[in-house]
């Protein structure tokens, strides 16, 4: 996996945070969408974000050998 694709994945995962953020009542109010999208983060992004880079770093640590 290159970085350009790398980079389009973390842009997917941003995006579908915002989305779902929005989805699940965040766009009430300021306070609701900051609530809610620092939920959808922690328990969406930051792992999607975490699984990607480790899938990453296997692959890549795969190809050196």
């Amino acid at each position: 996996m290159n970085t350009k694709s790398f980079a389009k994945l973390v842009g997917m995962v941003a995006i579908s945070v915002v989305v779902a953020t929005l989805l699940l009542g965040g766009s009430k109010d300021a306070n609701t969408f900051g609530f809610v999208g620092l939920l959808v983060a922690i328990f969406w992004g930051i792992p999607a974000i975490v699984v990607i880079t480790l899938y990453r770093y296997v692959e890549k640590r795969g190809h050196d050998r």
